[in-house]
This record gives C-alpha cells, sequence and structure tokens, in this order.
C-alpha cells in the first residue's frame, strides 16, 4: 500500500524547561572593548615597531670626502636632523584609538544613560556639530587651533603595555566567570532556590507567590552587556524583594521565566 504523500510528520514537541539559572554579574564586565581594543593594539604594535618618531639628537651621516686641488681631503660630517611624524604615526595612533575608547568605556561604567537621556545626549552632540558647521562657513576657522594642539599631542605605549592590559582583564574575566556559581538564583516551576556561599548554602521559596518584572536602566550597558538588564523578584510570602543588577540576556531570560510561569499555572 502506498504511503499518502499528503501525510505530514508531526512535529516533535519542544522539551520543557525545568528550570531557569540567573546570574547577576558585577559591573566591571562592561569594560570588555578596552580589553579588545587592547590585544588589537598590541598586535598592531608587535607589526609597526615599538620605534617612536620623537624628535632625537642629529644623526651623522657618512663623512664626505671633498677634493680640493688634487692635494688635500678634507672630511665633513653633514648633520640632518631626522624626519618627524609625530601625530599620524601608527604608534599615537593606536595609543589615541586605546585611549578614546578606555575614555569612552568609563564614561559608561560611571554613568546611566537611561532612553531620553541618550536621546538628549545624541541631539546635543548633533547640535554643536551643526553650529561649529555654521561657524565655519561664516570664517571661523577650527581647523588652525586644533591642527596646532595635535602638534604637541603623542600618545604611545609598546606592545607588552597592551598586551599586559588585556591580559589582566581576562584574567579577570575568566575568575568572574569561575565563581558566578557562589550566589545565583535558580527558579524551577514548584521553588525557587538561592545558592550562595562556597559551601553552596541553599534558600528555598515557593514559585507559587514568584513576581518578577525586567527593566533596562542604560542603554549603553544592555548594547556593551550582551543584552544586560536588571532583574526584581517579588516573593509576596515573605515580603522579600531581590534586584539582580547586571543579568546577561535580560530578554531571553524574561522569556524563560515567562514559560517556567506558564507551566506553573497549567499544573494548578
Amino acid at each position: 500500500m502506498a504511503a499518502d504523500p499528503k501525510a505530514q510528520e508531526t512535529p516533535t514537541p519542544k522539551p520543557d524547561l525545568e528550570s531557569v539559572k540567573i546570574f547577576s554579574y558585577p559591573k566591571i564586565i562592561f569594560i570588555w572593548p578596552t580589553m579588545v581594543f587592547a590585544l588589537i593594539c598590541g598586535i598592531g604594535m608587535l607589526i609597526v615597531g615599538d620605534a617612536q618618531p620623537e624628535t632625537s639628537p642629529p644623526v651623522a651621516e657618512e663623512a664626505q670626502v671633498v677634493e680640493a686641488d688634487g692635494a688635500e681631503a678634507q672630511a665633513q660630517a653633514e648633520l640632518t636632523p631626522p624626519k618627524v611624524r609625530r601625530f599620524s604615526s601608527w604608534q599615537n595612533i593606536f595609543g589615541v584609538i586605546f585611549l578614546i575608547v578606555f575614555g569612552v568605556n568609563m564614561m559608561v561604567m560611571s554613568l546611566d544613560f537611561p532612553r531620553f537621556t541618550l536621546i538628549a545626549v545624541i541631539f546635543f552632540i548633533l547640535m554643536i556639530v551643526f553650529l561649529m558647521l555654521y561657524l565655519a562657513s561664516q570664517g571661523v576657522d577650527f581647523l588652525s587651533p586644533l591642527t596646532y594642539l595635535s602638534r604637541h599631542l603623542y600618545f604611545t605605549a609598546n606592545a607588552g603595555f597592551y598586551f599586559a592590559i588585556s591580559a589582566i582583564l581576562a584574567v579577570m574575566f575568566a575568575v568572574i566567570w569561575m565563581t558566578r556559581y557562589l550566589d545565583y538564583w535558580e527558579v524551577r516551576s514548584n521553588e525557587v532556590l538561592h545558592h550562595h556561599g562556597p559551601l553552596s548554602d541553599l534558600e528555598r521559596f515557593p514559585t507559587l507567590q514568584l513576581k518578577f518584572t525586567k527593566e533596562i536602566p542604560d542603554v549603553l550597558e544592555f548594547l556593551l552587556g550582551l543584552g544586560s538588564g536588571r532583574l526584581v523578584l517579588y516573593f509576596s510570602a515573605t515580603d522579600r524583594q531581590v534586584v539582580l543588577d547586571h543579568v546577561l540576556f535580560i530578554n531571553s531570560k524574561e522569556e524563560q521565566l515567562k514559560q517556567i510561569m506558564s507551566k506553573l499555572r497549567v499544573d494548578e
């Protein structure tokens, strides 16, 4: 008997979600762009070399022998200063890029940028740019002071410095990743577990009385921290509120918690 060509295979059901583990990370995790750019600058310095194009004492070239009247020869050393290319040198470019990334990284970690604040900052920057363009069209010269300033700015570091910064931050991230199990929350369909301490101390709360909210207090941290945000757990039985900051993939955690809570309602 031939098989029915219209018969369709029944889709395999997705496995039920047993639990959701929630980790709260320290704010230092947002410094990862500095680690990445330190590694890039270190590799770049290995390629271009650590030679610093600063002004050095004049270098004597080979003595030129000048013959006079076919009798005497006198050697003269011509002193020529080296060509200096400070601001546009690769050593300075890597240094400036690293300092800009590090400065922006520190600003993001120090200040909170909610949605409306971030929009206001963007509009303020655009207003300053348009104002400078208008003044430039009226004959105001902005480039001369900047050019003069750039000639006196020179930031450089060797490859070892950049690699050391990157290695220190990488070790710090590894320690944070390994010690995250010293304090985390686990939400199951029937209970909520709080694991904490080096000996795995345990607290239990009923899932039936659990409520939660998701917050994104800082848009830039949300972008830098792999979709990080704040998760607030409410336990009505004990009147306890737990605030978990810097939870990675906060939207995914929210969907998983909703799936757990919906499963609990079905079981009821």
